[in-house]
């Protein structure tokens, strides 16, 4: 018999919804149909059902689209649109009603499993997994509940820690999917088995006997301007670093598994690793603040009469103290309203002894030359490369490519890093997926290594605690 799985979207209609989520459902729809995988859809929110009807036609109609050409698609994206039903999920009572309807329309069905994904405020999670809990759990024992949470998960170790606490009473472990959208990203999903792939060739020199140093950079174009009511409370560390930026940190720097396919194997690599890097103090990190940020805060809410301090860029350098990495600076930088739009992990390595001071730029020295620059960047999109991909620069020998990832041979012209894209190795994605699309269809397939466990969010709350005790001075930038 065919398995079916049911998924409820909570927060339905909200922005991410609309934006991202359900085209990336519809995308994992439309991958799992042909293997018999059948679907029902449940699209939650507060709005009476009119309104919440209404809402999510018009989602469906204009948000949710075919690949151009792709002549199959038009009726797949009918069946689907059919398969959404709009619930008004507001009170204890709606839910209960919800979970006597789920009984009832699996009752004849053979059930896989149920994904809940709580696009809503994170004050909510607890409160919306009691009732998952209470009145929504499959019958079968077969049958297993997945429920997906977005970032923020805590603002500090404490309220990291509580939540997590409070979510155990009422989920296990492998129920909780902490999605990071960061990690669902080309390039980013593809660290592990990239390192892993060219181990015999780069293996040898990932450690502090080769390494010189690490960045991990995330700069953005975009201020806060309209969205300060949100970011005003959480700052950039809170809202990038912590996160986003530590995971990447993690991934690059953690001992590849034996079974690197092994989830649990996975994230006990990872925490390993989380937990040998040094925690910060406010010493540690120096914050900015871009000139203009006090008048979107009161732009977006005219009651304020206070300065906000509120970082909107930080940097700091991480130290990971174990025998692979001692010495090593990771140096983690990330801020809104800066000169340009890019995210990526640089791993520099040292030069020949001989060749110190030999060359005062770069570019003077021949690629061939055993004393050019050496580096491998995953880069994350944007800039001169205008797409995600991972470079390895020439002198470190040619990577092989991950599945369905090819070798550019006429990369754009352009400089990135310091060098002209000529002299790196650069690998590229066939097909650039949605980074949301990807992990969705993780959770599906019960595919855990790319999402956040609780171990190992309390751990880089370890890490960054200390940097958020006191507010520090932002010291002004930009225009």
């Amino acid at each position: 018999d065919a398995k079916h799985t049911t998924v409820v979207l909570m927060g339905a209609t909200g922005d991410l919804a609309k934006k991202y989520l359900w085209q990336s459902f519809f995308d994992v729809y439309r991958a799992e149909i042909p293997a018999g995988h059948t679907f029902s859809f449940h699209a939650g929110a507060r709005s009476p059902s009119e309104k919440g009807k209404a809402d999510m036609d018009a989602i469906l109609q204009d948000r949710v689209t075919c690949p151009a050409g792709d002549d199959g698609c038009q009726s797949d994206l009918a069946d689907f649109g059919q398969n959404v039903q709009y619930v008004q999920l507001k009170t204890e009572d709606q839910y209960k009603r919800f979970g006597d309807g789920l009984k009832t329309e699996t009752a004849s069905k053979v059930e896989h499993g149920r994904i809940f994904y709580l696009s809503v405020p994170p004050s909510a999670y607890v409160g919306l997994a009691e009732y998952i809990h209470k009145y929504c759990r499959p019958q079968g024992t077969e049958a297993w509940v997945r429920v997906v949470l977005e970032k923020p998960f805590g603002s500090d170790l404490e309220s990291a820690h509580t939540m997590s606490a409070a979510l155990a009473k009422f989920l296990k472990e492998d129920e909780v999917w902490r999605i990071d959208h960061y990690l669902g990203k080309e390039s980013v999903s593809q660290f592990a088995a990239f390192r892993a792939l060219n181990q015999p060739l780069y293996g040898p020199l990932w450690n502090n006997r080769h390494v010189e140093r690490v960045e991990i950079v995330m700069k953005e174009l975009i201020d806060a301007q309209g969205r300060t009511g949100f970011y005003d409370e959480y700052g950039v560390i809170r809202d990038v670093m912590q996160n986003h930026l530590t995971e990447m940190l993690a991934l690059v720097a953690m001992e590849l598994p034996n079974n690197a396919s092994d989830p649990r194997e996975f994230q006990e690599a990872k925490l390993e690793l989380l937990e040998h890097v040094r925690h910060l103090t406010t010493d540690d990190v120096i914050v900015g603040q871009y000139r203009t940020y006090n008048t979107h805060v009161k732009e977006d809410n005219p009651k304020r009469s206070d300065v906000s301090m509120t970082p909107t860029f930080a940097a700091t350098a991480l130290h990971i103290d174990n025998k692979r990495w001692t010495g090593v600076p990771f140096v983690m930088m990330a801020g809104k309203a800066l000169n340009e739009r890019v995210g990526y992990v640089r791993v520099v390595f040292k030069p020949n002894g001989m060749c110190v001071g030999l060359a005062k730029e770069s570019h003077e020295v021949p690629p061939t030359a055993h004393c050019a620059p050496k580096q491998m960047v995953f880069y994350v999109g944007h800039g001169p490369l205008g797409a995600s991909g991972i470079l390895v620069t020439k002198t470190l020998g040619r990577p092989a490519a991950p599945k369905q990832w090819f070798h550019m041979e006429k990369p754009p012209g352009g400089h990135l890093l310091g060098l002209p894209l000529e002299d790196y190795h650069i690998v590229s994605p066939t097909v650039e997926r949605n980074a949301y699309a990807r992990l969705i269809e993780h959770v599906f397939q019960g595919e855990r290594r790319l999402f956040v466990g609780t171990a190992s969010l309390l751990q880089s709350w370890h890490v960054w605690d200390g940097a958020l005790k006191a507010p520090l001075e932002p010291l002004l930038y930009g225009s």
